[in-house]
Order: C-alpha cells, then structure tokens, then sequence
C-alpha cells in the first residue's frame, strides 16, 4: 500500500502512476524506516510542479481548501475553474467485467441474471471476442458465483504481483543503502 499512497495521494502526478521514480523510493524508504520527512518542501516542490508541468494536476485541494476555511481567507474575485475529471463506470466496462443490466435497472452478474431468468437489457457497445470470463465451469462445491470466482482468482493474481513487487522495493532500498553508507 505504500507505494499506492505515495504515487496517488502523498506526491500525486499526471501520468505513469505504475512506475515509481528515485524521489518515491527516498520518501517511501523514509516512511518505512520511520525517518523524519521535510513535509513543507514535499508538499511545496509538488505544489511548484503542478505550476510547471501541465500534466501535473493541482495536488492537495482538500488540505488547501481546509486551509482556506479555516484561515477565512476571502476569495472574492479569484478565478475559479470547473472540475472536468470524472470518475463514472461506462456500462461497456461493467460488461466487460461480467455484469448484465436486467430490466429493473439492476447491475448482476450475468450467470446469476441467466439463472434467475431475468431478461438482459442490450448494452451499448460490442464486446471483443477475446474477452471471455474466467472460470466457464465453476464447480458447484466452491459455493461461489462464476463472478465471485473471478474476483477471488484476480485478488490472488494481485496478492501475487504486490509481493513480487515488494520484493523489488526491498532490494532496490537495500541498493540504495549500499549507496547512501559508501557515501
């Protein structure tokens, strides 16, 4: 979770939140080890390259909107600009993920909408042909939905790569142990 936290909300960027850069491993290595981080510089340098960069976006607006209450600082005349970012699930993708909209307006999954009898509603937009749901054949014995399965085997699969990622994070700090003791 430290790496999600550091790349989304910590130091926030525009772009390429997957891979973290050498200023993320600092302060991740300083969270981790309890080592005392100059929060005033993080949050002023990300504050400067959210001015600089265009595909930085502001960071921090919850804090500085607090700030702001709370200092009762007018903003009369100040340029406002609407937030156009929006965060809304198309029903392409909930189909994609095995969902089927039935005709009281219900997202299900779409064995349990076949099961139930329910009538699909068409959803707009194709999916391809290359994307099928794991786990055609559930064995009833599991106790899962065909959905549920799916789930359980794509949070195993994560559970998977976040230790294999951890693994890297922990050598690369060790590296850069190495580093800061030659130093």
């Amino acid at each position: 979770m430290t790496p999600v936290a550091t790349v989304w909300i910590l130091t926030p960027r525009g772009h390429n939140h997957a891979m973290l850069n050498e200023e993320d491993l600092i302060l991740m290595y300083c969270i981790t080890n309890r080592m005392e981080v100059n929060w005033a510089y993080v949050v002023g340098e990300q504050m400067e390259k959210s001015r600089r960069l265009t595909d930085y976006r502001f960071p921090y607006v919850v804090l500085v909107s607090k700030l702001i209450d709370h200092f009762k600082i007018p903003l009369e005349g100040e340029l406002v600009e609407p937030v156009k970012q929006s965060y809304e699930v198309s029903a392409t993708n909930l189909h994609k993920i095995g969902l089927t909209k039935i005709n009281n307006g219900q997202w299900v999954c779409q064995a349990d909408a076949e099961n139930a009898g329910g009538e699909a509603i068409e959803v707009v937009g194709e999916m391809e042909e290359n994307d099928t749901t794991m786990h055609e054949n559930v064995s009833p014995s599991s106790g899962y939905t065909r959905f549920e399965q799916t789930v359980i085997d794509k949070l195993d699969y994560l559970t998977t790569e976040q230790r294999n990622y951890h693994k890297f994070c922990t050598a690369r700090f060790q590296h850069m142990d190495l580093q800061i003791e030659a130093v």
